[in-house]
């Protein structure tokens, strides 16, 4: 079972940024993306290493949530964003290894 959850226009204020519980990973990819599709599986890796305590995990489909990737600037998938108290704290594009995703979790949470 993933632990990322599907998040779209009509619902990222509130499982994005008013969430304070924990800092949020967003991964923005897209169904066509093959970078995307390989790094699927790996972010599900990370996912499922850490606590549900430690970081909240976010899918976000850019062809569906046209709205927030325009406000947020998305120019490339996939493009992984980190967000704390509702603020953007890091983001990065482009296909990571399991080692890249972790470093740039550690580096920022």
């Amino acid at each position: 079972m993933s632990k990322f959850i599907d998040v779209n226009d009509s619902n990222f204020q509130k499982d994005v940024l008013e969430y304070a519980d924990t800092p949020v990973l967003v991964k923005f990819w897209a169904p066509w993306c093959g970078p995307c599709k390989v790094m699927t599986p790996i972010a599900e890796q990370v996912a499922a290493a850490r606590s549900d305590d430690d970081l909240r995990f976010v899918d976000i489909n850019v062809d569906e949530a046209v709205n927030v990737t325009q406000a947020l600037s998305i120019r490339g998938v996939p493009t992984v964003m980190l967000f704390n108290k509702g603020q953007r704290v890091a983001a990065v594009t482009g296909g990571l290894n399991r080692q890249q995703l972790e470093a740039f979790i550690d580096q920022h949470i």
